[in-house]
């Protein structure tokens, strides 16, 4: 099932609005440049539509924003980013203290992902959030790669820039 480009902006607009002042409490959208912080969560409320207090697997998770909404949805964060610096970033980030217990971050090639998931079973989302242009895959490529970590029933979260969010089945 693809949401992309014919799902409905106002939707979106109105989500995030009734979603901002959740989030904003937790800070996690602190250093957000403001035309993002719309998309990151209506990114979130997609992944917490889905979540269902399962594991979600955040791809080139970068310092990891989206480990708060997961947590606040009852689920468990594994973020994968080849940088060391932003494990670091994720570690310093005060407003993540209270969510760190239920969120593990790996360092991992992101373009290579059977070389690391025999480290977890399987998950319940996986979300690419801006991170499959910049692997120069498509989304379906990306799919094939990381279907085998998908657990059965879960779905596939990709969002690009701050304007797509696809959901497929």
């Amino acid at each position: 099932m693809g949401l992309g480009s014919s799902m409905n902006n106002a939707y979106w607009k109105h989500r995030a609005a009734n979603a901002k002042s959740d989030f904003e409490k937790v800070g996690w959208l602190e250093g957000t440049g403001e035309q993002f912080r719309d998309h990151h969560i209506a990114v979130s409320s997609v992944v917490q539509a889905f979540c269902k207090n399962g594991v979600v697997l955040d791809v080139g998770c970068g310092f990891g924003r989206f480990c708060v909404p997961v947590v606040l949805a009852g689920g468990h964060w594994i973020g994968v980013d080849q940088c060391e610096a932003w494990e670091a970033e994720w570690h310093a980030r005060p407003e993540y203290d209270g969510v760190r217990g239920s969120c593990e971050f790996l360092i991992a090639d992101c373009s290579d992902p059977s070389a690391w998931f025999h480290r977890f079973s399987k998950v319940d989302v996986i979300l690419a959030s801006g991170v499959v242009g910049n692997m120069g895959w498509t989304v379906d490529r990306f799919m094939q790669e990381y279907r085998p970590a998908l657990s059965d029933g879960g779905v596939f979260v990709v969002s690009s820039g701050f304007n797509l969010i696809e959901v497929r089945l």
